[in-house]
C-alpha cells in the first residue's frame, strides 16, 4: 500500500522511546579535521546516524582510523582527503555520495573507505570526482544516488507497527521492500512497495505491519533498481508490549485545526501518561504528563494556535506502552 503526501512523525522522549531513523545532518563549517568538533556545525564529532555534508570549497582531512559507523551517509561537495593511511569504516547501510565538483583524494594504499567490511576505495585507487557514489556493493558508480532517503521510522501503535519513509529524489527506482527480523541477522520480506521510478520531488510512503512480533524485533528498508541493484537503509529495533485492554482515540478526527480536540485513554488507570502532538516538521505542538485517574478518561486539548492542514501524530506513552493515532486537519471542515 502506498500513500503520496502522507506524513507522520514519531516521538523521542527521555523516558518513552519510539524507534526511528532520522538523518541528523552535520555540515562542515570550513576546512579542518574529521575528528575536530569545531569542523562541524553541530560542535560534535561525526557519529552513528549522521548525514555528513562536506560543503563546496571545504577540505576535510581524515585524521583517524575510525571504528565502524552505523547508518552514516557522507555527502561530499568539497574535498575529503585520506592522508597517511587513514580510514573511514561504515556498516552495510553506509553510502558515500560525491557531488558534482566534489573530490576524494588519498595519500597511499593504507588509506581506505570500507563499507560492510569491503574496501570500496583505497589510496592506490584514482581520486574520485563527482557525481559518483560508493556503497556496500563497491563503486565508484557514476552519477547521483538512486534514492536519497530523508527518513525511515517504525512506530509501535497498539497491535500494529507503522512504517513510514520519505525520499527527496529517486532515479531508476523499481520498488522498496520492508524486511523484518527477530534477531537482526536473519531477515524476511514483509511488503513490496512500488517506487516512483524517477522523481526529484518529495515522496512519502506508508505501510503497516498488521501482525508484528511481540517483544523486540527489527525492521529495515531495502531499495531495488530496475536493473536489480539494491541498497539497504537502516536497522530499526522496535520493542512492543501488548495489552489488549488499552486504547487511545482522538476526536473530532478529521479536525478543523482550530477547535478543541479530545483524547480518550482507555485502560491506563493509575498510570503516568505522556501525551504529545507533533506537526510535520517535528515541532511539538502540545505536550502534557497526565496521571490517569479513571477509565475512559477524556482529556481536552485547547490548541494555542491554528494548526495548518495536514497529518499530525498524537502519541500516548506510559511506562511500558506506546500508542499513536494520526490526526487529520482539514480546513474545509
Amino acid at each position: 500500500m502506498r500513500f503520496t503526501k502522507l506524513i507522520t512523525l514519531a516521538l523521542f522522549a527521555t523516558l518513552f522511546s519510539v524507534n526511528m531513523f532520522f538523518a541528523t545532518i552535520v555540515t562542515s563549517t570550513g576546512s579542518g579535521d574529521w575528528s575536530d568538533p569545531t569542523t562541524w556545525d553541530s560542535g560534535l564529532v561525526p557519529s552513528d546516524g549522521d548525514t555528513i555534508v562536506v560543503k563546496s570549497g571545504d577540505l576535510i582531512s581524515v585524521d583517524c582510523n575510525c571504528g565502524v559507523y552505523a547508518n552514516m551517509r557522507i555527502e561530499i561537495a568539497g574535498t575529503m582527503d585520506f592522508p597517511n593511511g587513514r580510514k573511514i569504516n561504515l556498516d552495510a547501510t553506509g553510502v558515500v555520495q560525491i557531488e558534482a565538483g566534489g573530490l576524494i583524494t588519498g595519500g597511499n594504499g593504507g588509506s581506505k573507505i570500507v563499507i560492510d567490511g569491503v574496501d570500496v576505495w583505497s589510496g592506490n585507487d584514482p581520486d574520485i570526482s563527482g557525481p559518483a557514489w560508493l556503497d556496500q556493493s563497491g563503486g565508484p558508480f557514476a552519477g547521483s544516488l538512486p534514492v536519497v532517503l530523508v527518513y525511515f521510522n517504525a512506530t509501535p501503535s497498539g497491535s500494529t507497527v507503522e512504517l513510514v519513509w520519505e525520499t527527496s529524489s529517486e532515479i531508476n527506482n523499481d520498488y522498496f521492500t520492508i524486511q523484518r527480523s527477530k534477531d537482526g541477522m536473519s531477515w524476511e520480506d514483509m511488503y513490496a512497495v512500488s517506487g516512483a521510478g524517477n522523481s526529484n520531488g518529495v515522496i512519502e510512503y506508508f505501510e503497516i505491519d498488521t501482525e508484528p512480533l511481540e517483544g523486540l524485533s527489527y525492521y529495515r528498508l531495502k531499495q531495488t533498481d530496475f536493473n536489480g541493484k539494491s541498497e539497504v537503509f537502516g536497522v530499526l529495533p522496535v520493542q512492543r508490549y501488548v495489552s489488549q485492554d488499552q486504547e487511545l482515540s482522538v476526536y473530532p478526527n478529521p479536525s478543523n485545526g482550530v477547535d478543541q480536540i479530545n483524547i480518550k485513554l482507555t485502560g491506563f488507570v493509575g498510570e503516568n501518561v505522556l501525551l504529545v502532538l507533533r506537526d510535520i516538521t517535528g515541532k511539538e505542538v502540545y505536550a502534557k504528563m497526565k496521571i490517569v485517574e479513571r477509565d475512559n478518561e477524556l482529556i481536552g486539548v485547547d490548541l494555542n494556535s491554528e494548526l495548518a492542514a495536514g497529518t499530525y501524530l498524537v502519541i500516548a506513552s506510559s511506562s511500558n506502552e506506546i500508542y499513536s493515532q494520526k490526526l487529520i486537519v482539514q480546513k474545509s471542515l
